[in-house]
């Protein structure tokens, strides 16, 4: 983006805060507050150490006694972080990498910030995530140029701006309609640009389970790989996580909450998520900005049933926050507007409209 891109863009952005109004801007803040509280787990603390493995592996010298120059370096490693969609992983690492100590400015075009995250955009082909690479390094490449030139172009940026890690996110947009070349093509940049005797980059890769085979494959030795992996949510072992972020959330934004009512809600909103701790924290912030916008100071089933109905377009019998049997509905299938019969598991009972309220009875 150029700089009269960017001072355009601003400009416009500026514009539209202008227009929205003091009470859109104030339910903005509280949103914004909201949306800054995180669930911490146990893959934050696997990102953690995994990530430090791949930094202090950039600083190993071959020979200790002479300095840590980059061809006295042993070669660089990647990272692969899997998880089913929804799981979380592009807003966990970003929000890892902007605390990292070691990524000052990350995210920021112009902070020459050691790390930069090329999110991959579907289709992609190896000469398009060659480009996509280019313009993250602040070199955006205008018309024709061979493969070949562009990823050269790109480890001599790389070195130049001082850049020692790459994050592919999303990669699964590349390989999903990749052809056998343009596979190869790109396993091989994996490798060579952890190799590169003159300035070894660590590569992070991030997205769905279908990138483990296509990333070994790419590393070869094994021991240069680590894994975090983002699990799915459990219920009964995740309830009272859940239940402690969804209380503090409410207290951000000055919402009432019983205790009745979170019991209710959080084993219903963990099954509409699919179990996807990035589904999860979705559907309380849309739930908590319904309720504000509404000007409502109480957060009940009420408020999360709208919210997943507004994502899924589904009839009130498809909505767990709306019916008895919610554990027997198939919640991976959406925009359901009549009652269909087929989101409802082989053997359950039929599904009734009215909602259990957190009381029991009905409403």
């Amino acid at each position: 983006m150029t700089t009269q891109n960017e001072s355009l863009a601003a400009a416009n952005l500026s514009r539209l805060r202008d227009s929205l109004g003091s009470a859109a801007l104030d339910r903005v803040r509280t949103m914004e507050l909201i949306k800054r509280k995180r669930l911490k787990t146990s893959r934050d603390e696997d990102l953690r150490d995994r990530t430090g493995e791949l930094l202090e592996g950039l600083v190993t010298r071959f020979d200790p006694e002479l300095a840590g120059d980059a061809d006295n370096r042993i070669e660089a490693r990647a990272l692969l972080v899997l998880g089913e969609t929804g799981a979380g992983k592009s807003w966990t690492l970003r929000r890892f990498f902007a605390e990292h100590p070691s990524f000052p400015g990350y995210g920021r075009l112009k902070s020459d910030c050691p790390l930069i995250t090329v999110s991959v955009k579907p289709p992609c082909t190896f000469l398009a995530l060659g480009r996509q690479v280019a313009a993250r390094t602040g070199y955006p490449i205008e018309g024709k140029l061979e493969a070949h030139a562009i990823w050269d172009r790109v480890y001599q940026r790389l070195q130049f701006r001082g850049i020692f890690g790459v994050h592919f996110d999303e990669l699964h947009n590349f390989v999903r309609t990749a052809n056998k070349n343009d596979r190869q093509e790109v396993q091989n940049i994996i490798k060579t640009l952890m190799n590169m005797t003159d300035w070894p980059v660590f590569v992070v890769v991030s997205g769905l389970p279908m990138l483990k085979e296509f990333v070994e494959e790419a590393c070869e030795d094994r021991r240069r790989l680590r894994v975090v992996h983002f699990a799915r949510l459990a219920s009964p072992d995740d309830n009272a996580k859940i239940k402690a972020v969804l209380r503090a959330l409410a207290t951000v934004a000055n919402l009432t909450l019983s205790k009745e009512t979170v019991d209710f809600i959080v084993p219903r909103l963990m099954h509409a998520a699919l179990y996807a701790l990035g589904t999860c924290m979705e559907l309380m912030h849309e739930a908590i900005d319904g309720v504000l916008r509404k000007g409502k100071r109480e957060l009940d089933a009420i408020a999360f049933a709208n919210a997943y109905a507004a994502r899924t377009a589904c009839h009130a019998a498809a909505n767990p926050f709306l019916v008895g049997n919610w554990s027997s509905l198939d919640c991976s299938k959406v925009l359901m507007r009549d009652a269909d019969t087929s989101i409802v598991r082989t053997g359950a009972d039929p599904v009734g409209v009215a909602a259990a309220s957190p009381g029991g009875t009905s409403r």
